[in-house]
C-alpha cells in the first residue's frame, strides 16, 4: 500500500492547509518541465503518485478511509495496489500526460477576494446613501418646459406612444407620460421635485395644478427602483463573509456591476 504521507513528506496528523502547501511545493519542484531530460519519465510517475496522494488526503472522507486501511489493513489492498502499480508502469511507455493542477477553484479566487469584499462594502454604503436620498424631503425647483418631443415605440407591429421627453429651460431632460406632456404643452411653467443628496428629479407638476404630481418613471427612483434593491441584497450578502469564496467573489462582482449601472442612472 502506498504511503501517501511519505509521498507528500508530511506527518499523518498534518492539517488540510499543510497538505495543500506540501502538494504545491512538491509539484513545483518535481514538475516534468523543470526536470532533466533523462529524469522526465521518473518525474512523470512521481507527479502521478503525488496527484493521487493529494486527491486522497485533501478529501476528509477519502482520508479517513485511507487512514483506516493504513492502520488496520484491507484484504482488497493487494489487488488495488497491484492495479495502481501496473497502471503507473504502463504510463512510462505512453505519451507524456498533460499535467493538470487539481487545486480547488477556491485557490483561484482567493487572491482577489479582498477586492470583492471591498466592492460589496462600497456598494452597501452606496445603497444606504440612495436609501437616505430617497427618504429625505424633496426640494422644489422652478423650471419651464421649452421643447416637448413625443417618443414612440413599436409593439407587436403597432406604433404606440412610449413617453414624452421634455427639455427644460435649465437644460435638463425629463421623461413623462403622455398625459403629463399634454399638461405642460399648455402650461409650460413647472415645479420639479428633486432629491436632497443626488439632486435627482422624481416628480414634476404644473405651477397651475400643484396638487397633481407626475412621476418621472424612467429613473432610478421610478421604473428602475428594483436595481438598488437587488444591489442592497447582493452587497449585504457579499459583506457578511458567510459563504464559499467562489460565491463571495461572485457577489462582489455583481455588486460592482450593479453599482455602476445605478451610478449611470443617477447621472442621466
Amino acid at each position: 500500500m502506498k504511503d501517501y504521507y511519505r509521498i507528500l513528506q508530511i506527518a499523518p496528523d498534518a492539517s488540510q492547509e499543510e497538505v495543500k502547501k506540501a502538494y504545491r511545493r512538491l509539484a513545483k519542484v518535481h514538475h516534468p518541465d523543470v526536470a532533466a531530460i533523462g529524469k522526465r519519465e521518473v518525474q512523470e510517475v512521481f507527479i502521478l503518485e503525488l496527484n493521487e496522494a493529494y486527491q486522497t488526503l485533501r478529501n476528509p472522507e477519502k482520508r479517513s478511509h485511507y487512514d483506516w486501511i493504513r492502520t488496520y489493513g484491507d484484504t482488497s489492498n493487494s489487488v488495488t495496489t497491484s492495479t495502481i502499480q501496473n497502471t503507473s508502469q504502463r504510463t512510462r511507455f505512453n505519451r507524456r500526460p498533460f499535467f493538470k493542477n487539481p487545486l480547488d477553484e477556491q485557490e483561484l479566487v482567493k487572491p482577489y477576494l479582498h477586492y470583492a469584499y471591498a466592492l460589496s462594502k462600497i456598494a452597501l454604503v452606496f445603497c444606504f446613501l440612495l436609501f437616505i436620498d430617497f427618504l429625505l424631503p424633496l426640494r422644489l425647483q422652478k423650471d419651464r418646459a421649452v421643447y416637448l418631443t413625443d417618443v414612440y415605440s413599436v409593439q407587436k407591429g403597432n406604433t404606440v406612444h412610449d413617453h414624452t421627453k421634455i427639455e427644460t429651460w435649465s437644460g435638463k431632460q425629463v421623461k413623462v407620460s403622455k398625459e403629463a406632456g399634454m399638461q405642460f404643452s399648455s402650461n409650460p411653467n413647472m415645479l420639479v421635485y428633486k432629491t436632497r443628496l443626488f439632486s435627482k428629479a422624481r416628480y414634476v407638476t404644473s405651477v397651475l395644478k400643484r396638487e397633481t404630481r407626475y412621476l418621472i418613471g424612467r429613473s432610478i427612483y421610478g421604473n428602475f427602483i428594483f436595481l438598488p434593491l437587488i444591489l442592497l441584497l447582493t452587497a449585504f450578502l457579499g459583506s457578511i463573509k458567510r459563504f464559499t469564496p467562489e460565491l463571495d467573489f461572485s457577489l462582489g462582482l455583481v455588486s460592482g456591476v450593479l453599482m455602476l449601472i445605478c451610478t449611470g442612472l443617477l447621472l442621466v
